[in-house]
């Protein structure tokens, strides 16, 4: 009866294996069970282990039962089931008890629902194929949940792979849709092998673009491309397992690596727009690659190349100091075709006081304006533009 009751066990035996151990019918337990039961209500006494116990129970709500247990044996109470606790409390007729729902000990069967929903919301979210850090599934609903509540349940799924005490991953977990596999492998294919630090600095772009979560640390980040099937680490680099097709990269990605080929290794954003209006894309597709694309990366001012373990260029540039010789020079275009500063700003997409600015010298225009203003009176741009280092 002690193990049908819950008392001597971690799990508590049903009427059929308590029968099975006397060799006594299903029927006979249950008897048994009742007369047990009614023998200790009829002999009443204090039992502050059983309060103590409760005591620990109601501190640690909600909770799993596996890791209520665990605070239950810190706290002395081994070998004994929850499920058994509460039975005994209800033969001393406690009040107020705690309830069990799916696994987890509440206060009510409403709080014990709410979290073992919370914990069900938490198993699909583990549910990923990249790196993700235990912290971000604390503040899932509406309240939070313990750590060790995390820990227990992302354990009991039997899936999870820990890449140290705070992240983890699920290799069982469809990675076709995965951001951070994606552009590894778009890299990987474009780029070749690669260190696990210049994957990151591409892979960075990417998370600028709030297309993917920030990245774990660099010794996680390692540990995963290790622990990956598609990707196979050795000698500090990391490289695919398998070859990756070409048709990983969008349109936009070939016509910037074809382009930057075919022009030996590296080209200008004049090339790149170039290449990009020739395939029927715009320029603006091409400014979005240069910022946000892990392909790509600056090797000099306006140099760029298919990434690589090189360091890259980080500096911005500046608009040059303001011209009196372009001022004129903007100027005098405008007269000689009979505009008006009105007509010039109209045809720029700006206001007058803008071109006013311009023809006396007090402002330059940016790099756009003065490509337009290239256009539309022939000015040529200003040399010497200047870059500095951030």
């Amino acid at each position: 009866m002690l193990g049908r009751l819950g008392w001597n066990t971690a799990t508590r035996l049903t009427l059929e294996e308590a029968g099975r151990l006397v060799e006594k019918t299903r029927e006979s337990a249950r008897l048994k069970e009742n007369a047990v039961r009614d023998a200790l209500k009829a002999c009443p006494g204090p039992v502050p282990l059983l309060e103590q116990a409760l005591e620990v129970i109601w501190e640690r709500c909600p909770s799993t039962e596996p890791i209520m247990l665990q605070t239950l044996a810190h706290a002395g109470f081994t070998n004994v089931s929850i499920e058994g606790l509460l039975i005994a409390c209800e033969i001393c007729e406690f009040v107020d008890l705690p309830v069990v729902v799916d696994g987890v000990v509440g206060a009510s069967v409403d709080e014990a629902r709410a979290h073992a929903e919370l914990l069900e919301l938490v198993r699909r979210r583990s549910r990923t194929p990249a790196p993700l850090a235990l912290a971000s599934l604390t503040d899932l609903g509406d309240s939070a949940v313990d750590v060790d509540d995390l820990r227990s349940v992302l354990d009991s799924l039997g899936s999870v792979r820990w890449l140290d005490a705070d992240w983890f991953w699920d290799p069982t977990a469809s990675d076709t849709k995965s951001t951070l596999v994606n552009f590894t492998r778009k890299l990987l294919g474009a780029c070749g092998p690669m260190k696990v630090e210049s994957i990151e600095r591409g892979l960075t772009r990417v998370v600028g673009q709030r297309r993917l979560d920030p990245l774990p640390p660099t010794p996680v980040l390692e540990r995963f491309f290790d622990d990956h099937p598609r990707f196979e680490l050795a000698d500090g680099l990391v490289t695919s397992a398998t070859a990756e097709p070409m048709e990983l990269l969008s349109k936009s990605e070939r016509t910037a690596i074809e382009t930057i080929r075919l022009r030996g290794g590296w080209c200008t954003y004049r090339d790149l727009c170039e290449a990009f209006l020739s395939a029927g894309m715009s320029k603006a597709a091409a400014s979005q690659l240069t910022q946000f694309s892990p392909l790509l990366m600056r090797t000099a001012p306006d140099q760029w190349t298919i990434r690589s373990n090189e360091k890259e260029f980080t500096g911005r540039a500046k608009r040059p100091s303001p011209s009196p010789e372009y001022a004129a020079a903007i100027r005098s275009a405008r007269l000689e075709r009979g505009l008006t500063q009105q007509a010039v700003a109209d045809g720029l997409g700006v206001d007058q006081a803008t071109v006013s600015i311009w023809e006396t010298a007090v402002g330059t225009p940016s790099s756009s304006a003065r490509e337009k203003l290239a256009k539309l009176l022939g000015v040529p741009e200003p040399s010497g533009v200047e870059f500095a280092l951030p």
